[in-house]
Parts: structure tokens; sequence; C-alpha cells
């Protein structure tokens, strides 16, 4: 089944009272996790692995793709005579599709850091400007905007809710006339909440600044539509949902993100003119391409290509209400053993993620232990534990984790 952002099974954007809603409808089609299981990922014999928000393991094909590249390089020059950009291309397709834009304005970057810094320091900053971005978002976002201060350029931080939650009331309280952009995450790592991008990013282009996103805990389980929303860049890390490993990720660009963020690194694969002359000219590509500036991990992107595949296969429209299902069932079993949930389930906040708590930290450490003992794997974040089922999880996973609870 192909990924698509239009495919009648999924409606991601459904405006209700101006709120940005990802619906399902009934016509969406149950996932057969059997095979999956079996033939991608033979962890589940041993595991109930519901943490894909910190690492999504890697399918068979992945792994089977990534031996073949490399053992191409013992003999380097079968492999230079291979189609050896074919992955390069089918990744940027399929980026594009799950990004909502051309695969023109898709990047390969090494890693989140990268890519945001790439989005940060590519910004024509002045003296003076600012950057919006919530508190306690992640590092990897966070920090290239902190390291503009080298530009001048000062970090706005905007409250959380009385809930704990990203506002986008404080976000837009915080802006000034000097206020350039504004960085904020998709699905927050914490507890799985989604922000409204689509909101967002409408109140932005009103007052001309750019929104970069970092989408490593969204996509490959949810979709996004860039150019539609109207957000400038976005940033995703292939190791969680695109079940792809440490080392590769992807920026995805507007038309105007990629007019508007300049390039500040350059390499021989940054430019269209020819490089290998004696006095070479500065004319950089006119793709997102303008953005790497060697050549690419091709064995890492072959790994990826492979992964995408799989999801291809599943139908990436079908992910997130089968993670939510799996989630509802966790959520009255968590209930009924005397344990909270601490993530937004409303429909316009909701994502694949769900935290529970035991009311403490200390206790949720000595859960999150007694759950590993079990051989049920979780993360523990701040809000609690944090549960994030993939495709490939089901019912049995679920279950394992609710007679795993101790009663609270």
């Amino acid at each position: 089944m192909a990924i698509g952002l239009n495919d009648n099974a999924l409606t991601p954007l459904d405006r209700r009272n101006g709120v940005c809603i990802v619906t399902i409808s009934s016509s969406t089609t149950p996932i057969d996790t059997s095979w999956i299981r079996e033939q991608e990922f033979p962890l589940t014999q041993r595991w109930a692995y519901l943490n894909h928000g910190s690492v999504g393991p890697l399918p068979t094909r992945t792994i089977q793709a990534l031996n073949a590249v490399n053992a191409c390089f013992a003999e380097p020059h079968l492999w230079e005579i291979s189609n050896r950009c074919a992955p390069q291309c089918a990744v940027r397709d399929t980026i594009a599709r799950l990004a909502g834009v051309r695969p023109a304005r898709v990047a390969f970057v090494g890693s989140t850091g990268h890519g945001i810094s790439i989005c940060a320091a590519g910004i024509d900053w002045q003296t003076g400007d600012e950057v919006v971005i919530p508190q306690s978002e992640y590092p990897s976002l966070a920090l290239p905007f902190l390291a503009q201060a080298i530009n001048g350029v000062s970090v706005r931080w905007a409250p959380k809710n009385a809930a704990g939650r990203t506002d986008l009331n404080a976000i837009e309280a915080e802006m000034s006339d000097r206020t350039r952009a504004v960085a904020i995450s998709y699905v927050e790592y914490a507890d799985g909440y989604r922000n409204d991008l689509s909101a967002l990013a409408e109140f932005c282009r009103s007052r001309d600044v750019m929104l970069i996103v970092d989408a490593t805990q969204a996509m490959g389980a949810l979709p996004l539509m860039l150019d539609e929303w109207g957000v400038h860049a976005a940033v995703a890390h292939g190791y969680k949902w695109l079940h792809s490993g440490f080392g590769i990720a992807v920026a995805a660009f507007s038309e105007e993100g990629l007019e508007r963020i300049r390039p500040t690194h350059a390499g021989g694969r940054s430019v269209c003119n020819n490089p290998y002359v004696a006095e070479p000219a500065l004319m950089w590509d006119p793709t997102a391409q303008r953005f790497e500036t060697g050549e690419p991990a091709n064995t890492l992107i072959a790994g990826m290509a492979a992964s995408l595949s799989l999801l291809d296969e599943v139908g990436v429209e079908r992910i997130l209400p089968h993670a939510q299902g799996l989630i509802d069932e966790l959520v009255v079993g968590v209930r009924e053993r005397g344990y909270e949930i601490a993530s937004s389930l409303d429909p316009a906040h909701r994502s694949q993620y769900v935290a529970i708590t035991a009311g403490s930290s200390d206790a949720d450490l000595r859960l999150h232990v007694s759950l590993t003992e079990a051989g049920v794997i979780t993360a523990l974040r701040p809000k609690g534990l944090r549960v994030a089922p993939s495709f490939y999880n089901d019912t049995s996973d679920i279950h394992r984790l609710i007679d795993a609870l101790p009663e609270h």
C-alpha cells in the first residue's frame, strides 16, 4: 500500500472550532501484525517492546539491506557501477510524501541537532532578534538556537500552562516585533502531546515569523503537511518511528523555507556547477541538496529505504489508529489497577504515546524496573512511564504490561 497524505482512509486535517485534529475514518482497515512480528521483528518473541519513542528496532529487511551495502564495499568498484543512487531517490520520495513537500526539498542530515542547526544558522538574523521556544523542549531543538547567541540572538521561553503542556497563547505572548522564528516539536517527547502546527503556522505567517519543527517523535507514525500548514522546515531523526537507526536523519522544507534558510556550509555536493576546476565558483544547488556538503551515508540510506518499504506495505495511514487502539485498551487496564494517565487524551492533541504514573518519581522508577524485569520495555520520563506502541505491537503486548502492573 502506498504512503499517501490524501488517502481516503486518513483525513489528517480536520478543522473543528479552529483546531487541527487528526481523524481516522471507519474505512481504515486493521493491521495484520502476525506476519510482521514473525518476519520483521523477532524481538517480539522475548519482549513486549513499547519504547518506540526512544528507539525503533530495525526490521529484519533493514539489517539485510545494511549488510548488503557494507558487503559491497569489499569490492567498491562494483558499488560504484551499481545503481547506488536508487535508495537515495526512494527515501527522498517517501519522506516527501510523509512531510507533504516535493522530493527536491528533502535533504539528508546526520541527526536532529544537525538538521535544526542548519535551520537555525541559516536564518538571516540581526543583532537583537529573538526566537520563541516552549519550555522543556528537547535539547536537539533548543540548543541550536541558543548557539545563535553568537549572532546576537536571544531565546524567549514560553511557559507551560497549568496542566504542564505547551500553550500556543503563551507562545504568542512571548512574541515581540523582534521575533524572527518559533521552534517547537510536533509531538513532545515527555508525554506525546501533539501541538497544533496548522494554527501556529497561520499565526506565524501573519507576523512573518519562521516556524521550525522537530518531527522526530512524529514522522513515520503521523502525517505532516508542511506546505499546506505553512511550516518552513521540519527535521526527523531515523532511529525512532522511521526504524532506521542512528546517524541518518532528514530535513524537509517548504518552498518558502528553502528560499529563506541560507546554507552556511559548502561542499562538492552543495553546488550545481562543476567544482573540479582551477578556480571553482559557488553556485548553490537549487534543491535541498545545497545543505548536503558531501556524499551522504549511503549504507544508512539503504537501510532507511528498506524500513520505509515496510511502512509503505503496512500503510502509514493505519499506524496512528492502530497505536491509539492499543492505547485505549491500555488506559482501561491502567486505571483499573489504580494508576493515572499523565498524557492528554484530547483528540486535538493526542498522538501515539501515553504516559502513565504511579504518582511520584520514585514510584515511577520502581514501576519501570519491575516492568523491565517482566520483559515489558517502556521509557521513564519526567511525567511518568511513556508507552509508545508501533504498528507491529498487538494486544498481547498490552496485556503483558497490564498483567505486570502491581496493584496500586
